[in-house]
């Protein structure tokens, strides 16, 4: 085709412009396509034989020794053939290359079942991986929601605490404020009814500046410290003075001197303390704070008469109150 297009060209270069056939008689389009006829008519057969022993020497060795063995296979007589025209009589392959053939075949088929079991456990893992996904997720939301739920429970059973606390709260306050009003009737009960008796005791106890002036003579009992009931009156006497008093007072037992060892004095002075918290105690149950009160013996050391004599001795036998 080359040699032919090159002819074309030189048949034109020989040809005038004016003309439009060479120096042959042809035209320079035929004279082109004669020459690329000749030319192949000569070179195919050489590149035709060419190729083919080229291809002879670049055949590999095993391809040639596969060659070989099959054409052996062909020859031999142990060789079978399909019935059938000559047209479509096949050759078939001898045991050995059947069974290689088949064993060829069954590789490939379990090559197919193991990645077909590869691809369907990796498939169950992923089903399995997302179903434990989900299972966690599940568990981790029932978690979440019993923890609202015990919230919610929390707090309504302290509400309930609350309510019931400021229920129990309402309900002393109550019971305190009526038990006040309870001993504030009870005492104006007896303020009254102490205004309203006129025995003895309602003109012993008078206020000074320095405490209470008792011109009775509270009694006890001989070398005790109980009150004799004699005295109830004027105790309550001064029970209702001192609550209508604020100061502090300070309640002071004295004993006479009876003379002797120091452990008779010792007595004394315990027997004094003894006789003032009684005076104590009886005056807190009439109603008289106990912040107020304090009780104090001092025995013999502070004597208001002399103790030679029976009337002195009675005298030095006494209960001060006194303003702190």
């Amino acid at each position: 085709v080359c040699v032919g297009v090159c002819g074309c060209c030189f048949c034109r270069a020989r040809t005038p412009r004016a003309t439009m056939t060479t120096d042959f008689g042809y035209s320079r389009y035929g004279a082109g396509l004669l020459f690329g006829l000749l030319w192949l008519a000569v070179m195919a057969p050489l590149l035709y034989v060419a190729y083919f022993r080229k291809r002879r020497q670049v055949m590999p060795l095993e391809e040639m020794d596969r060659r070989e063995s099959v054409q052996a296979l062909l020859d031999s007589p142990g060789r079978t053939q399909h019935q059938g025209d000559r047209r479509g009589r096949a050759m078939v392959a001898p045991a050995p290359l059947r069974q290689e053939e088949e064993q060829t075949q069954s590789n490939a088929s379990a090559h197919t079942a193991w990645a077909s079991a590869d691809n369907a456990g990796q498939r169950n893992a992923k089903a399995r991986a997302e179903a434990a996904a989900a299972k966690e997720a599940a568990a981790r939301k029932a978690d979440e929601e019993a923890d609202r739920a015990a919230k919610a429970k929390a707090e309504a059973d302290r509400a309930k605490a609350q309510a019931k606390a400021g229920i129990e709260a309402e309900q002393e306050a109550e019971a305190k404020a009526e038990q006040e009003a309870k001993a504030k009737a009870e005492q104006e009960a007896a303020d009254s009814s102490d205004d309203d008796d006129d025995g003895p005791g309602k003109d012993a106890v008078k206020v000074s500046d320095k405490g209470l002036e008792v011109s009775e003579t509270i009694q006890f009992g001989g070398n005790s410290p109980d009150i004799k009931p004699e005295s109830f009156p004027i105790l309550k006497r001064i029970a209702k003075t001192l609550r209508k008093q604020k100061q502090h007072v300070e309640i002071g037992g004295h004993c006479s001197d009876v003379g002797g060892s120091a452990e008779a004095d010792a007595h004394e002075l315990q027997l004094s303390q003894e006789r003032a918290d009684s005076v104590k105690a009886f005056l807190e149950k009439q109603g008289v704070a106990s912040q107020r009160l304090t009780a104090k013996g001092y025995g013999d050391k502070v004597p208001v008469a002399s103790n030679d004599t029976k009337e002195g001795r009675a005298k030095n036998r006494r209960v001060e109150f006194n303003f702190a």
